[in-house]
């Protein structure tokens, strides 16, 4: 996933690979405009099939805060019971 959020922002602003680093601000360091980042974002929810809320995406103003909501995502896109013949540790 961390390689598609590179991948999308370079496409999408037209930049080099190295200037894309965790701490780099998408709209300071990289440039980005609203209508940008309104495209990273849509690409992204295409590209994995998840779904941003407009809460979450108020907190991404870096590369990294776009790489965070990735493992959020998926762990609320896994099913809450566990596939059948799974056996948790530590329960009898």
């Amino acid at each position: 996933m961390n390689d598609l959020v590179t991948d999308v922002i370079v496409k999408r602003l037209q930049i080099r690979t190295d200037r894309v680093s965790d701490d780099a601000d998408l709209v300071a360091d990289l440039g980005a405009d609203s209508l940008a980042l309104a495209e990273i974002c849509a690409e992204v929810e295409n590209h994995t099939g998840m779904t941003f809320s407009m809460e979450q995406l108020q907190d991404v103003n870096t590369v990294g805060d776009v790489r965070k909501l990735m493992p959020v995502l998926s762990k609320q896109d896994r099913p809450s019971n566990p596939p059948p013949g799974h056996l948790e540790t530590g329960k009898i």
